[in-house]
């Protein structure tokens, strides 16, 4: 029998939004994106095409939703602690 046309496979899903295959699996994952596996666990996993009404909030970091106010880090900012020895010079002690 094949599945509702309501539904879609996480790769229909991927290409119909553009959301990239990794990102449905981590949101599937992390339970950001609602699933249905008819048959139970171990099944296939189905995503509601009603869920493609809801892609940016699907493709957005949920920490960004969460309300996350902490400012970014630094890309430049050095990391405490000691450099590793591959990356000491010879006059570094």
């Amino acid at each position: 029998m094949p599945p509702d046309p309501e539904y879609l496979s996480p790769e229909a899903f991927s290409r119909s939004s553009g959301i990239s295959i990794a990102t449905v699996r981590r949101r599937i994952a992390d339970g950001t994106l609602p699933v249905v596996q008819l048959g139970g666990p171990k099944h296939r996993i189905l995503i509601a095409r009603d869920a493609l009404i809801h892609r940016k909030t699907i493709a957005s970091n949920p920490a960004e939703s969460a309300g996350n106010d902490a400012p970014p880090k630094s890309v430049n900012a050095p990391l405490a602690g000691q450099r590793p020895k591959w990356m000491r010079s010879r006059n570094d002690s």
